[in-house]
């Protein structure tokens, strides 16, 4: 038993779609599948092999696991993991969790999300990206009229048992598969990596300069050969006055 799914984008966004018995061709590609195994249990929880925010790991363990479900939208993880990402925003933010609802939150001057971090979860094969838009909210509060970004993590004790969580917003930029048969979860990313056209751009700004810099020193010789030869080819003219010219002529 096999079975598909494709969340929309946005409300607007049509392209939903579950499959029932296979999975849509049209959604994988050329990208081909990751596949990952099942670990044991009820739902579909996915071995982690770590968890790295901004370049840093913030957890690795070998009974780390995480639950793909489609029955939360926000991503959810424990209080030890998320200890660092609050450590790394509370740098240069002035942030806190609410005392009436566990959001944490943080007093911005705007609404830039280059303060925030993606957050790349390594399962077994395959790299989840969560990306700042996907859970960071701008919301202003109105008891101090101050703008600030709620993170939407669902932070829960250590000692919980239901575990990580990636829900449906991060969900819906992947296509999953999931096989009943073997116990598996596949995992067709429906875009590009973060970062992954920056670096295309950086490659692309030293390349060009050097390659327009070796056109112009080819053109430069080229050029130098052609009006080279064409000065060496070039016919004689010898000048004479007009009486010279004149003495030739009635001589002859």
């Amino acid at each position: 038993m096999v079975f598909a799914i494709r969340f929309s984008k946005t409300k607007d966004d049509r392209t939903a779609k579950i499959t029932f018995g296979d999975y849509d061709r049209g959604f994988v590609g050329n990208k081909g599948i990751l596949w990952e195994k099942k670990i044991e249990g009820n739902r579909w929880n996915m071995s982690v092999a770590k968890m790295v925010y901004d370049g840093k790991v913030i957890e690795r363990s070998k009974s780390s696991w995480i639950a793909v479900t489609t029955g939360e939208n926000r991503l959810r993880i424990y209080r030890r993991m998320f200890l660092h990402i609050e450590k790394e925003l509370k740098k240069n933010l002035k942030c806190r969790f609410k005392t009436e609802d566990p959001i944490f939150y943080c007093e911005v001057p705007d609404r830039s999300l280059s303060r925030f971090k993606v957050l790349e979860i390594h399962l077994t094969k395959t790299v989840i990206y969560v990306e700042p838009h996907e859970y960071v909210e701008f919301v202003m509060n109105p008891r101090t009229n101050k703008l600030q970004a709620e993170i939407q993590i669902e932070v829960i004790r250590d000692d919980l048992p239901e575990g990580s969580a990636i829900g449906i917003t991060t969900l819906r930029h992947y296509y999953t598969i999931y096989n009943l048969e073997t116990n598996e979860v596949g995992f067709v990313p429906l875009k590009d990596p973060p970062g992954s056209h920056s670096k295309l751009g950086v490659v692309l700004g030293i390349l060009l300069p050097t390659l327009v810099f070796v056109l112009a020193l080819v053109g430069y010789f080229v050029y130098r050969k052609v009006v080279h030869s064409a000065f060496l080819e070039k016919p004689t003219t010898t000048i004479i006055n007009s009486n010279e010219a004149l003495l030739a002529a009635t001589t002859f």
